[in-house]
């Protein structure tokens, strides 16, 4: 190869350097990684319907039974798969009956003999089920600590979570609680026949902060999934601890993947939020 060979072979080499880099620039590559068989996440940038391609997606938070590690505040997307959602439209919350009179109840006493089965407890503990394994949207505006030790509602130990709104991509983000980890239903979840009601505590930093969505079950398309689905939400935290309830009443629990699951937007929350949850326990 001449010298003219050569000189014109490193022209069309820095041209296409610079083509890509303007596509990128440009916003044409999206941040979020499609994988083979998904669909790109639905224009309007809103949590779709849990139907998913590959149940490979998620992060290992741990391969022990204790599940209660925690993620780091920094929790960067190096190393971990995005979720991409399929499917389009907003999740609607599963028609609930009214919650009448219901207290506050450490010591509930389920009708059926149920013993309190819990999502979270309190980080180490060995009643904790579920993994926090499914980031979902933009994973990378969430941040978890699953082991803050101040400002908690009992106990020793709360989950902590910060969605920054400000980070650019899909303006929603969410996390599954799943069995066993990063299960998407390719794997049989927990048999939960019984249970009347999941409960929980949840506050905001400020109060005001809204939740799209507190789901349970809900991950199909795959060989065994979830055997129902409920859910309570838009809701708005206040400042102040408050227990909250998703009734199971007539729920088909015989096999749950997603044991508890969270979502929050950009449009209900454009300056971002950081929320506090404690003690989630299907009762």
């Amino acid at each position: 190869m001449d010298n003219k060979q050569t000189a014109l072979v490193l022209s069309v080499l820095i041209l296409c350097i610079m083509a890509l880099f303007l596509l990128k620039s440009s916003g044409v590559f999206s941040a979020v990684q499609v994988k083979k068989g998904q669909i790109q996440p639905p224009e309007s940038n809103t949590p779709a319907d849990y139907n998913r391609e590959d149940s490979g997606i998620g992060i290992m938070i741990s391969s022990e039974p204790v599940i209660n590690i925690g993620i780091p505040e920094d929790l960067s997307v190096s190393g971990v798969k995005e979720a991409v959602l399929t499917g389009a439209g907003q999740p609607k919350p599963a028609a609930q009956k009214p919650e009448k009179n219901i207290q506050e109840s450490p010591a509930y006493v389920n009708k059926s003999g149920f013993q309190p089965f819990y999502v979270y407890n309190e980080a180490g503990k060995k009643d904790n089920h579920f993994y926090p394994s499914g980031l979902m949207g933009n994973i990378s505006s969430l941040s978890i600590n699953q082991t803050l030790n101040k400002g908690v509602k009992s106990g020793k130990t709360c989950i902590k979570v910060s969605y920054n709104a400000s980070v650019g991509g899909i303006a929603w983000a969410g996390l599954y609680w799943t069995e066993p980890a990063n299960n998407w239903g390719g794997k049989p979840g927990f048999n939960l026949t019984g249970a009347e009601r999941v409960s929980f505590w949840a506050r905001g930093e400020n109060g005001g902060e809204i939740i799209n969505n507190f789901i349970i079950g809900g991950i199909q398309g795959q060989a065994f999934e979830d055997s129902d689905s409920r859910s309570i939400g838009p809701v708005e935290l206040s400042k102040e601890w408050k227990q909250y309830f998703i009734s199971l009443e007539e729920a088909d629990l015989k096999n749950i993947i997603g044991g508890f699951c969270f979502t929050v937007t950009k449009n209900d929350n454009p300056e971002g939020a950081v929320f506090y949850l404690d003690n989630i326990v299907y009762e």
